[in-house]
């Protein structure tokens, strides 16, 4: 074996070193960009199945109609999980989770945790998370209970052992610690620091978790063996007749979704941790296989380009005897040598990039590059199937020449092989045209992104959380005098929810244009007399809250423009006085403003009904979450640094924590932003890899035409006529690359940018730009080659004849 197929093979490939080298290289950067995509897309596709009884959870999710467009929630109500269980069979468990944060405080450690949902005890029944130290069967299980991770555990207490020591909250009870608990994978949509038992919740918000009008609650079930989603999804509609009020019964059905497929295709609002988007994780998967295409092209081409040089071999070994499957074996072998070199090759290449490829993404690969002692077996195999796919072709063909014709000499290249050589460096510079008009797509999509115009300037804003803390909220009008009375701070408002935040939606009793009283469903936000100026939002009609006024904490409410256009109302003036009820126990209030439409979501959402409640009515039956706070650009980190210790005077209980709402809407499009990177990174390696194939094809063409170029040089021909015409046959095929890959781009684009409400219009500027610049790279690339060989001494070239 190792004399017959692969010494003869490493001498081949030796003899032809620059040929092997464009091979190598360009099959390593193919093969290195599809392992660290593959592995990406790897990690994408296993989010949750690190769960013992993953293929029998399923998340329950709710879907509202009614009125407008239908709105999928991925929560539910908080007495569900308990009635599935009870009523259902075929439900072995169930297990809820609602977010919670605290303010915890041990000693003189003071920490302040946002990631620290209430779930069920059920929930070490149902997932598998796995405590360190704790009895998973008692550890959630009565009130005032909580697990942390051991990383809060440590920055609270240090070295002290952390099970059955008290903390102090912010929320009133006392928890005490009960379990270490490991903090789940980074493959996990639930994530947290550490969980509080549910009967705390129940303590807190008795009427919320009983409430069947209350979407609040993450619910999962794990079912039997013997039963599958479809069966549970059967059973629901008769427990919601059971349970509800025919008014919702005819608005709300459910939605039961397999635990590994919420990460990539939950499409719902208000998730419990991260979602992937399965189209952008498909079309990295499609950009990968592409540069390995375009790198297995390039060795078929050179192979096939070169058939004349390997001609007379074949003929002499056919003239002794070799058979045709022995000269396939020794061009497979040689194929199969490059393509395990490629790989060996690749493997160093992508643990190089790792680093850049984990700020690139965003994201850690778990395991690292690999994580199982398969994976180098499986990269084996990969690269025997890329050297016997690579090599088939031109094996096949070189077997096949006619000894006698080759050697009389009566061999030459078939005008076929040219074509398919033309047809594949089409192919290539097409698929990277595709590819550089849809980074400068998503280029443009993310400029247009940064520069819309959100209806507020969030520039100067900065937000302080409260989580509802019971605490701050009684003295919120003496901290807000406090911080407007620091030179800097121009205003200071009070808010249960801020921009950039998916905002909450309740069902409202609304009087539409025709008089009726209709219900609707608004997104709503409790603010305060301060917030419109605040945020400097623009008033269409009407006034703002006056806090001297007593009726506006009862009796008035503001909407937005979108609102005004769901009730029916031909303009914001004629859309005052209308009554708005949020709670049937209280009168209706009326419309006292109109504010024009805000971004208050992410620009993939358009600008949805929105209604500001006075937070200080008893209908909002909400407490402040967020103050925010306007500050004047000059001397920003003096204007912060004393309101960090105005902060600390008033509140010493609470940590200080400030955001720019800038940067919030920034970290809204990170998603995007990595897509963006990420892209435009891969598909710069496709344009060097299709031009890695074609400078070794000019290669071989200027040396086919060297005697042609000596003899024009002869005849009078300049350097600059003899670059034109090595250049114009490879400028035809960029210009044939064009008209195909163009139509792909636009049609994948247009798909990408439909998953935004605000979006750019497909211009014909983007995609002539990306067909500009592969052809400068082409001609660049050609026309090096042909200028050298244009500038040669002709007698060099023609002293042999």
């Amino acid at each position: 074996m190792y004399d017959t197929y692969i010494k003869p093979a490493g001498r081949a490939l030796w003899r032809r070193r620059s040929q092997t080298l464009i091979n190598v290289l360009g099959l390593a950067v193919g093969l290195a960009a599809c392992l660290l995509i593959g592995r990406y897309v790897a990690d994408a596709w296993r989010y949750d199945a690190h769960h013992e009884k993953a293929d029998r959870i399923v998340r329950i999710t709710s879907k509202l109609s009614g009125d407008g467009a239908p709105m999928h929630l991925a929560t539910s109500q908080g007495p569900l999980g308990p009635t599935l269980q009870a009523e259902t069979p075929g439900v072995e468990a169930f297990a809820r989770f609602i977010s919670g944060g605290y303010v915890l405080t041990y000693g003189d450690v003071t920490v302040q945790e946002e990631s620290l949902p209430h779930a069920d005890g059920s929930v070490f029944d149902v997932f598998s998370f796995r405590l360190i130290e704790g009895d998973a069967a008692t550890a959630l299980d009565g009130p005032n209970k909580v697990v942390l991770s051991p990383d809060l555990a440590r920055s609270i207490f240090g070295t002290e052992d952390p099970v059955g020591k008290t903390l102090r909250t912010d929320r009133g009870p006392e928890l005490t610690v009960t379990g270490i608990i490991v903090e789940p994978p980074q493959t996990s949509h639930i994530g947290f620091e550490g969980l509080v038992s549910m009967d705390t919740h129940r303590a807190l918000d008795p009427d919320r978790i009983e409430n069947w009008g209350r979407f609040s609650y993450w619910t999962y079930v794990l079912l039997e063996p013997e039963m599958t989603a479809e069966d549970l999804s059967a059973a629901l509609p008769g427990l919601l007749s059971r349970h509800t009020e025919d008014g919702l019964q005819a608005a709300l059905t459910y939605d039961v979704m397999p635990l590994k497929d919420i990460y990539l295709n939950s499409d719902a609002i208000f998730q419990l941790g991260p979602t992937g988007d399965a189209t952008a994780f498909r079309v990295f998967l499609a950009v990968a296989v592409f540069i390995l295409l375009i790198a297995v092209v390039n060795f078929i081409n050179l192979a096939t380009a070169r058939a004349t040089e390997r001609a007379r071999e074949v003929g002499v070994r056919k003239t002794l005897g070799a058979p045709r499957s022995a000269l396939v074996g020794q061009f497979l072998m040689e194929a199969i040598v490059t393509s395990v070199i490629a790989t060996i090759l690749a493997v160093a290449m992508a643990r190089t990039a790792l680093p850049l490829f984990h700020a690139l993404s965003g994201t850690t690969l778990a395991g690292g590059l690999f994580p199982g002692p398969g994976m180098a077996a499986y990269l084996g195999l990969v690269a025997v199937i890329i050297g016997l796919l690579a090599g088939m072709y031109p094996a096949l063909i070189l077997a096949g020449y006619e000894p006698v014709r080759v050697l009389r000499g009566a061999f030459s290249t078939s005008r076929d092989g040219a074509t398919l050589r033309r047809s594949l460096v089409v192919a290539q510079f097409a698929i990277a045209i595709a590819l550089l008009a849809a980074t400068g797509v998503v280029r443009q999509q993310l400029q247009f992104i940064q520069q819309q115009d959100l209806g507020f300037a969030p520039e100067q804003l900065v937000t302080i959380p409260l989580d509802q803390d019971a605490d701050v909220n009684r003295q919120l009008a003496v901290i807000k005098r406090e911080l407007t009375r620091i030179p800097g701070v121009d205003a200071v408002a009070a808010s249960s929810y801020i921009p950039g935040q998916t905002q909450d939606v309740n069902g409202f009793r609304v009087e539409e244009a025709d008089g009726r009283m209709r219900h609707a469903k608004l997104r709503r936000n409790d603010v305060d007399a301060d917030f419109l100026s605040t945020y400097g939002l623009d008033l269409l009609a009407g006034r703002g809250y006056d806090a001297a006024l007593p009726g506006d904490s009862t009796g008035a409410v503001i909407i937005n423009e979108a609102a005004v256009r769901k009730l029916g109302y031909a303009t914001p003036d004629a859309a005052l006085g209308a009554r708005i009820n949020s709670n049937p126990r209280s009168p209706a209030a009326r419309v006292v403003g109109v504010v024009k439409d805000f971004h208050f979501a992410s620009l993939h959402e358009r600008v949805e009904p929105l209604v500001l409640l006075p937070g200080n009515a008893p209908a909002a039956n909400a407490a402040a979450s967020y103050l925010t706070l306007r500050v004047r650009v000059k001397n920003i980190a003096g204007t912060m640094d004393a309101v960090r210790a105005r902060w600390t005077e008033l509140v010493p209980a609470r940590p200080f924590e400030a955001t720019f709402v800038d940067e919030h809407f920034a970290e809204m499009y990170e998603q995007d932003r990595r897509f963006g990177r990420l892209f435009a990174t891969f598909a710069g390696l496709a344009i060097f890899v299709a031009c890695l194939g074609l400078f070794g094809l000019t290669t071989h063409t200027v040396q086919q035409r060297t005697k042609e170029i000596g003899i024009r040089k002869a005849l009078g021909a300049t350097a600059s006529s003899l670059v034109r015409l090595l250049s114009q046959d490879f400028a035809k095929l960029v210009g044939f690359a064009f008209v195909v890959g163009v139509p792909v781009a636009y049609l994948g684009m247009s798909r990408w940018l439909e998953t935004f409400a605000y979006r750019i219009d497909l211009g014909v500027g983007v995609f002539a730009l990306a067909g500009g610049i592969a052809l400068v790279i082409a001609l660049g690339t050609v026309g090096g080659q042909a200028f050298r060989a244009a500038t040669l001494d002709p007698t060099s070239a023609l002293r042999d004849e």
